[in-house]
């Protein structure tokens, strides 16, 4: 709550006390944030609104770091990124007029094609072979038999992180080359080409 103290001077005259607020303020949390992407190396654009008029201060880390934005009289602000080759977290803090919020997380994905991995698969003797492909983000699978153009084997569900092919029966001293295409979810970036 508010407090009020009283200040009083003297110099051999005692002067009238002067009336002194402490004002206490609520405390502001920190603005509603959204992370942003990258198809590839690139820029990458954050946003980040608090619905009311004030200033908008970005960093590179949670406390102290370097200052790489600010924007005043604004409900909601954007921050570019430097090009960035992998993925990072940047931190914005609102202030009003009176008090500073604390500072919010804002990542900065990128998507880039060797987020995908499909290893060889092996076995003994005739028969189907699993063959599994994995992203570390959320995508889409697909399965061709060839590298370009071909015949779809195969479409995963959506946004999902792996997926399993089934082969035909492959016969005992040969082999067979399947090739898997992924679709990333956000940004929508497709490898290519296409991995064996």
């Amino acid at each position: 709550s508010n407090t009020d103290f009283y200040v009083e001077y003297t110099n051999g005259c005692l002067a009238s006390r002067q009336l002194v607020k402490a004002l206490v303020n609520g405390a502001i949390t920190a603005p509603t944030v959204t992370d942003g992407s990258s198809c590839g190396t690139g820029t990458v654009l954050l946003s980040a609104n608090k619905g009311v008029l004030g200033t908008f201060n970005w960093y590179d880390a949670a406390s102290a770091g370097v200052l790489v934005q600010t924007t005043s009289g604004v409900t909601t602000d954007n921050y570019t990124t430097p090009s960035l080759s992998a993925d990072k977290t940047y931190y914005v803090s609102y202030a009003n007029t009176q008090c500073a919020s604390p500072r919010a997380p804002v990542t900065a994905f990128v998507v880039a094609t060797s987020n995908l991995a499909a290893p060889n698969v092996g076995r003994c003797g005739t028969g189907t072979v699993f063959l599994t492909a994995t992203s570390t983000v959320a995508g889409t699978f697909k399965w061709y038999d060839a590298l370009v153009a071909g015949t779809l084997l195969q479409t995963s569900g959506a946004s999902v992180t792996s997926n399993t092919y089934q082969t035909p029966s492959v016969t005992a001293g040969s082999s067979a080359t399947y090739y898997v295409e992924f679709t990333a979810t956000a940004p929508v970036c497709t490898t290519s080409p296409r991995k064996a």
